[in-house]
């Protein structure tokens, strides 16, 4: 039986639509939801589905960091790990970089190893730092925020 009340998706703004209405509400862990096949879903990946005709086959990451924007310019497919290379610092500080007493630390684990790649005496340069080490092992995934 045909859904009388459908579910529509615009890929311009990332928003839901019902009725004219928009439909999608903020789970707790920041990811917008919406009621879609019977059950809520997480917007990014009923997006993907309604955009492209297929269920992604693994994760959807957010380009820009924004677990809110579902613009289908703001999402691809990613690999688990992938996904995990675009994700923020919760520490107040750029990705890959740590205080270390009047200096900061960059370091980061690759392929399961962490690596470590010097003191900074600036935040500026450690966070260059970061970076760089991040688009050389991350690629397109590097997460830049």
């Amino acid at each position: 039986m045909a859904n009388k009340h459908p579910l529509t998706y615009c890929p311009d703004t990332g928003e839901f639509f019902r009725n004219g209405r928009e439909v999608s509400s903020r789970s707790r862990n920041g990811y917008r939801t919406v009621f879609f096949e019977g059950r809520n879903r997480s917007a990014h990946r009923v997006a993907w589905y309604l955009h492209t005709g297929s269920w992604p086959v693994a994760d959807i990451d957010h380009i820009n960091g924004n677990r809110e924007d579902n613009r289908i310019e703001n999402l691809r497919e990613a690999t688990r790990q992938q996904n995990l290379f675009n994700k923020r610092s919760t520490r107040g500080l750029p990705k890959n970089v740590y205080s270390s007493g009047e200096r900061y630390r960059v370091k980061m684990k690759v392929d399961g190893v962490t690596k470590h790649y010097g003191y900074f005496e600036t935040l500026e340069q450690a966070a260059g730092k970061a970076a760089e080490v991040q688009k050389f092992h991350h690629g397109e995934f590097a997460s830049g925020h």
